[in-house]
Order: structure tokens, then sequence, then C-alpha cells
């Protein structure tokens, strides 16, 4: 079962806790490689509202987002199966940071990413 990370923070959950979820890509996320990094594309699929709202306004097809090489490295290890805490370590690993620096920036990263739905949580296999 995949979850938003703002309903972790609501809760108030140990980063212990966070460093053992499974991050996921949301599957109506395209992602492009754009050079260094990404570039994320979501095709906006309006309800109800979005169709009233429509014969009103113009409203987007699409939005995107783009990531640089810090963001595409966190983002391609969503996998659904890479648990936060081997995300964290690759980081750490490869920019050469403190663990702790590393983890703080994941995890922020990834709250960033979850309160845009681009990305929800499960539980470790």
């Amino acid at each position: 079962m995949m979850r938003s990370m703002s309903r972790f923070r609501r809760e108030r959950v140990s980063l212990e806790r966070v460093l053992d979820l499974v991050p996921a890509r949301a599957p109506r996320v395209e992602a492009v490689e754009d050079g260094e990094g990404l570039r994320l594309v979501i095709r906006r699929t309006p309800g109800f509202m979005g169709r009233a709202l429509a014969n009103v306004f113009t409203l987007p097809e699409r939005k995107a987002f783009q990531l640089d090489r810090h963001g595409a490295r966190v983002w391609r290890l969503c996998d659904g199966s890479t648990r936060v805490r081997d995300v964290v370590d690759a980081v750490a690993r490869d920019e050469g940071w403190p663990r702790d620096r590393a983890a703080e920036a994941v995890v922020a990263f990834l709250a960033t990413l979850s309160e845009r739905r681009l990305v929800g949580f499960g539980e470790a296999a």
C-alpha cells in the first residue's frame, strides 16, 4: 500500500521508520532525460471540477518539474524496491557526504516529491 509522506509527517514518524520505507514513482509521471538532470512530466486528468473550470479557463494539459543531477539520482532509485536507507547510502557514497547530511537532504527531497504526489511510500518487504 503506497502512502504519501505528508501522512507520515502528521504522525511524527521517527527517522528510522522513514528510512525503512520504500519510495515508488507515481505511474502517471513520465521522466524525460534532459542533459544531466530529468524533466518529470505529469499529464493532467481533470475531474469534475477541472472539466467545469475548463469551460471558463484554459488549463494546462501537463505539469512539469525539472530535477538536477542529485534529484535525478534519487528519482531513479525510487523504483518500488529500494528502501530510503539504501537511497541515503548511495547518495552519501556517490557525493562523498556524511551520512546524516545525505539523510537530511534525501528525506527532505522525498517529502517534497510526496507533497507533489510524484512518489508514494510502502513498507519494506
